[in-house]
């Protein structure tokens, strides 16, 4: 059997776990099983990057850097691997039989996305003004705690009660009244640190439901091609309007993260775009869309559109990573938000591949130290027997299966302003 030691050229013993073992307890239960056929898909095709988030944060090409060495790979060790843009971390998993942590049991490959279009942005603004409108009001209407509060002033984000009364009070006894009555909240600490983190499985790439065909023409309008009708050859659907494109499950999620991406931006929040896939415990693929250090722009939008379907949803060990991003970030709170279709699956999760149990078990425990480490976590699902794993991952309140895809934008949006109220 392959050893993660054969990849990164030290002893598997001496790999450090990144998150404390305890034990969980669930029943078993079945969730929407990923496409066998659409996993077996070969994602190396497809080109990528191994640079770490230095390289993103930096704006510089990313670069393939090598972490496996004859040292053994100490907390130190990964911590300078990572300043030098290192894309590969080995990360624990939660056997729930034997209710123990396998340490540095799969390897994270972190890559950075680059897109090529820069107009992703303005072309959903055009697409869906309705929708980026409601985005940004979800998030605007929801202030954040840890936000100074700014003196009154003539305009601002809210109209203060007090201020307003004392200039009505001043106006009807003839003094002269003062038209500061807004406050404006002002970017303060950095109060809120949010992950977005979207699976990219194989399954995702199946179509939106409800999209439909287009018409088919009527029965007996197919006129016999004559010579004065230069078109006549080309048949009776020679004029009609090109069928828009088929949109995809991922093709909704990226347009949910690009608005919330903006959104956040807007509002000054440090904020991480990340997406996951991969194939077995030795490739579990991280995908870095948008690191913490980057301000936002255009290429982060372009790199969320350059997401495409891959293949397998080894979940525990991308939140895993995520956090570890996560804690990293100088902040008095910590969120994440993930963006599933189905159960976590991978090709070697467990021993007997069978077992739908064990990676659900392993999902959960990862989220379980998320807690403890004070990260809060919310998961959205667009998979209709969501709640039969989900309910066994998360509190009640801390996931939302939703029944419309189209829904996903406003529901990813509504779940990150929830998030910036509550400690």
């Amino acid at each position: 059997m392959l050893e993660l030691s054969d990849l990164l050229g030290g002893d598997r013993e001496s790999m450090p776990g990144r998150s404390p073992s305890a034990g969980m307890r669930s029943r078993p239960g079945g969730g929407r099983r990923k496409s066998e056929a659409a996993n077996g898909r070969d994602s190396a095709s497809e080109p990528r990057s191994s640079a770490g988030e230095g390289d993103a944060a930096a704006g510089t090409a990313p670069t393939t850097r090598a972490s496996g060495s004859s040292r053994q790979r100490s907390g130190t060790d990964r911590q300078a691997d990572d300043r030098q843009g290192a894309g590969r971390f080995p990360v624990d998993e939660w056997d729930y039989r034997s209710r123990l942590t396998l340490p540095a049991h799969c390897l994270v490959h972190e890559q950075v996305l680059a897109g090529a279009d820069l107009h992703v942005l303005t072309q959903l603004r055009r697409r869906r003004p309705g929708l980026i409108a409601a985005v940004r009001r979800a998030f605007l209407q929801a202030p954040a705690f840890g936000r100074s509060v700014g003196l009154p002033q003539a305009d601002g984000d809210w109209l203060d009660i007090d201020a307003a009364r004392e200039a009505f009070i001043d106006a009807r006894r003839g003094r002269p009244g003062d038209d500061r009555v807004y406050r404006r909240r002002m970017p303060g600490s950095r109060d809120l640190a949010i992950a977005l983190l979207l699976d990219m499985s194989a399954s995702t790439d199946c179509p939106v439901p409800g999209q439909g065909d287009a018409p088919a023409p009527a029965a007996g309008n197919a006129a016999e091609p004559e010579d004065d009708f230069p078109l006549a050859w080309a048949g009776p659907d020679a004029l009609t309007e090109p069928r828009p494109p088929v949109r995809r499950v991922i093709d909704v999620a990226k347009d949910a993260l690009v608005l919330c991406g903006a959104a956040l931006a807007e509002l000054g929040d440090p904020f991480a775009i990340y997406g996951f896939s991969g194939s077995g415990r030795a490739r579990v693929d991280f995908y870095v869309a948008k690191p913490f250090a980057a301000r936002a722009g255009a290429r982060h939008w372009a790199a969320i559109a350059a997401m495409q379907p891959r293949q397998y949803t080894r979940m525990g060990a991308a939140i895993r990573h995520a956090c570890w991003r996560l804690r990293r970030e100088p902040a008095a709170r910590r969120a994440l938000l993930i963006v599933s279709d189905g159960y976590p699956q991978d090709s070697d999760y467990g021993p007997d591949r069978r077992d739908e149990r064990y990676g659900v078990e392993d999902t959960a425990h990862a989220l379980l130290e998320a807690a403890r480490q004070g990260i809060r976590a919310v998961c959205l699902t667009v998979d209709p027997a969501g709640h039969d794993y989900l309910s066994r991952m998360l509190p009640a309140d801390a996931y939302r299966v939703i029944a419309d895809v189209e829904d996903l934008p406003l529901a990813l949006a509504e779940a990150g302003a929830m998030l910036r109220t509550v400690r």
